[in-house]
């Protein structure tokens, strides 16, 4: 990953571990008070994260097509990107305090979602999503701590991992690293693959099952 005085994907500022293009409050305050300024866009590159400080941007203007994210987020950008995906088929606190800890890792969170195809071919059970793809995207998109969602038709967002080439990679702990998909491909190019400590108590299918009990 590039240093300071050199430019490219992930350039950062000496000492101070954030792309030389952001402009940032206190460092109490990074990543959430960062802006991103026009004059500097590296190479014409447009839709970089906006400051917090503004007008909210809407839940629907945070959702692309796959092509699109990997436009605006892919290689070349000039901040430092956050990927994690998820079928997120009824949103839950453990869903919430991955996505807050992951955003944290960078400059912008992307999060991928499975389509409704992808859900029902990875057998969570009958009847799931419960929730359609693009609700599921619109709440995402809702939190503050997610910058764009995009979506998934494979099985794995392995392929996408290698369009978009993230600096982080996040998955709950659930699962080990050896078993995160694109992991082997982030590691290879200097990526990180962080995982992070499940909420005990939440998970869909644990809500869907106390649902079933209770009707």
């Amino acid at each position: 990953m590039a240093r300071s005085g050199r430019t490219g994907r992930g350039a950062f500022s000496r000492g101070r571990g954030r792309p030389e293009a952001w402009s940032c409050g206190s460092r109490s305050s990074w990543p959430r008070s960062c802006s991103w300024s026009s004059s500097d866009r590296r190479g014409g590159r447009s839709g970089a994260p906006v400051s917090t400080s503004g007008p909210p941007r809407s839940p629907a203007a945070k959702i692309l097509p796959r092509a699109e994210a990997v436009r605006r987020a892919g290689p070349g950008r000039s901040f430092r990107l956050v990927f994690t995906n998820g079928c997120f088929d009824l949103l839950h606190r453990g869903h919430v305090e991955c996505l807050v800890q992951a955003r944290a890792l960078g400059n912008a969170l992307l999060v991928a979602i499975n389509t409704d195809d992808s859900v029902r071919r990875l057998g969570k059970g009958p009847g799931r999503p419960l929730v359609a793809e693009e609700d599921r995207a619109m709440v995402l998109a809702a939190l503050e701590c997610v910058d764009w969602v995009t979506s998934f038709h494979e099985d794995t967002p392995e392929a996408l991992v290698a369009e978009l080439e993230p600096d982080v990679l996040v998955k709950g702990g659930d699962y080990t690293e050896d078993e995160v998909a694109g992991a082997e491909a982030m590691r290879g190019r200097g990526g990180r693959v962080v995982i992070v400590p499940l909420v005990a108590g939440c998970s869909t299918s644990g809500l869907v099952r106390r649902l079933k009990e209770q009707s």
